[in-house]
């Protein structure tokens, strides 16, 4: 048992064998007949081997064959069972070509974002050319992006043909739905990234990240529905500007005005609040909306612009500026035009025909109808004020 023992030297040997040539002995042969594998003590020799001499450990690999045999087969668990933190590190600085080995004996090991963590660019590079099968590819690769592993999505795309789409869904899968997402959403085309946006159930971050990514324009074939579902919970000032391009694309819609309203009310409410420190990016994508309206950094005075000519002047209905539910935003866009004309339409639309109406918006809009309209402008309001009235008074008699 002296052969078996860490410990005890054997008969004519002045100190125990070592754990390294009594693990390569042991991994490269065959099994022993009669003899215990717990008694072998496979596991702490390997944990020895990995604490104290991990440099070393790679030879052991070495002498684990093609087919491994049951004594390699519990090494290799072993060994697998302990790479995490400090001692993965501390393996992989003393032999950077160990993991790789074990990774081919062991490839479910390759998943875990822990042993990436521990590698660099190049080192995992080269572990993932070694890897064969697609789907474990798609594995590795998304336990890389996962562990935070910088992995360049377009050399994926170019070594390897089709496989950046089936990493970004086993990303998504997997729930990893924040920066890291984003370059790969980038290497899918127009309709991939389409596809996943408008996806059942797809998770929001999943959503504005993709919008983040297309051009307002293409956004016009995703259907004003849905954007205007994505528009309703998005907080992102980017996936918003998007949108408000996307609706002021389509100012001879009339379908499209709710949509531009509520795209518009969300950017101003951003706009006005610290200054628009939240627009960042979305700065730069407004930049172009009405510019005779106001200097570039009062956003908030060109949206409201751009917004009450798309109602005045375009095929939006002007009863559409109702559904702007942000009374700050509201006043500003009914105060945008000089003479009150976008005020005194959604009031004559309403005489005309019922319609919901907040008690402040009401207020504005009598307000500024006051304020703004010039003598003819308000007699003419006030006939239709007086036809409503007889109409509705004619209506009630009982003869």
């Amino acid at each position: 048992m002296a052969l078996v023992d860490h410990k005890s030297a054997p008969a004519g040997c002045k100190k125990p064998v070592d754990d390294v040539a009594w693990l390569r002995a042991l991994l490269a042969g065959a099994p022993l007949k009669g003899l215990d594998s717990t008694a072998l003590d496979i596991a702490g020799r390997s944990e020895r081997v990995l604490r104290t001499r991990p440099g070393e450990l790679s030879r052991v690999i070495d002498a684990v064959g093609g087919r491994p045999n049951a004594y390699a087969e519990e090494f290799l668990e072993s060994v697998a069972d302990r790479l995490h933190g400090k001692v993965l590190k501390q393996w992989l600085s003393a032999d950077p070509s160990a993991v790789p080995k074990l990774l081919r004996l062991r490839p479910l090991l390759a998943s875990r974002p822990e042993v990436w963590r521990a590698m660099g660019p190049d080192e995992a590079w080269q572990a993932l050319k070694r890897v064969r099968a697609k789907s474990q590819r798609v594995e590795v690769i998304a336990a890389m992006v996962a562990s935070g592993l910088e992995l360049n999505p377009l050399s994926v795309a170019e070594s390897w043909k089709g496989l950046a789409p089936a990493v970004t869904e086993r990303l998504i899968g997997d729930g990893v739905v924040d920066e890291r997402l984003g370059p790969w959403l980038e290497t899918l085309t127009v309709a991939q990234k389409k596809e996943i946006a408008r996806r059942p159930g797809q998770q929001e971050p999943v959503v504005e990240a993709v919008i983040a990514l297309v051009d307002p324009e293409q956004l016009n074939e995703w259907g004003m529905p849905f954007l205007l579902e994505v528009s309703g919970w998005s907080a992102d000032p980017v996936v918003q500007a998007k949108i408000f391009l996307a609706a002021m694309a389509n100012t001879t819609k009339p379908t499209w005005a709710e949509l531009g309203v509520t795209a518009y009310a969300r950017l101003h409410e951003t706009s006005v609040v610290e200054d628009g420190a939240r627009l960042s990016a979305a700065r730069g994508l407004l930049s172009a909306v009405a510019r005779d309206a106001g200097p570039e950094w009062d956003v908030a005075r060109r949206l409201a612009k751009a917004t009450s000519r798309a109602l005045k002047h375009e095929r939006w209905p002007a009863k559409a500026a109702l559904s702007c539910k942000d009374e700050r935003a509201f006043r500003a866009l009914i105060d945008s035009d000089d003479h009150a004309g976008l005020a005194r339409r959604i009031l004559e639309a309403a005489f005309d025909a019922p319609t919901d109406m907040e008690p402040w918006q009401r207020s504005v809009l009598f307000a500024i109808t006051r304020e703004k309209a010039d003598r003819d402008a308000l007699a003419s309001l006030l006939g239709r004020v007086e036809d409503a009235l007889t109409s509705a008074w004619h209506a009630m008699r009982p003869w």
